[in-house]
């Protein structure tokens, strides 16, 4: 791990931590006062704990959400590019390795452009063993041209 990424999430488990061990101390001090009862030294050492768990979640879920995001970016690259090469070329029909042999790019990243276009604008489809459609006229009708990820 890079010092950017672990000063990332230094200062992210900081953020959480201290957050939730206030909510938990402050809980733990208007308790007694209200109550006159002590609580026992186990629950401070459970609720502390509870509160490294709850940050070491957080931290996760918002690592995992960035990642997500760029995942998307990354699809609406391919789908920016398969489209392009869609629209120059006009194939009705194609499986997904013979578009990725023609654009000589990986077919994993066409499949994921591929994707992005069906569920995002359904200008192609997939048929399964007959490989993927293209529709250039529903194409034309929303007004695809490139770039899509000023679109998105």
């Amino acid at each position: 791990m890079n010092r950017a990424k672990a000063t990332i999430l230094w200062h992210s488990g900081r953020r959480y931590w201290w957050f939730w061990m206030g909510v938990v101390l402050t809980l733990f001090s208007v308790v007694p006062a209200i109550t006159n009862h002590t609580i026992p030294r186990w629950v401070y050492w459970l609720a502390a704990f509870a509160c490294f768990v709850i940050t070491a979640y957080k931290m996760w879920s918002e690592q995992y959400d960035r990642a997500e995001a760029y995942k998307r970016e990354v699809d609406e690259v391919y789908a920016d590019v398969v489209l392009d090469y869609l629209k120059q070329h006009h194939p009705a029909r194609f499986p997904a390795t013979t578009l990725a042999d023609l654009m000589k790019y990986d077919v994993e990243k066409v499949v994921r452009g591929l994707k992005v276009l069906e569920m995002e604008f359904k200008v192609v489809g997939d048929e399964g063993a007959a490989g993927w459609f293209f529709d250039y006229q529903r194409m034309l009708s929303l007004g695809l041209y490139s770039n899509l990820r000023r679109l998105l």
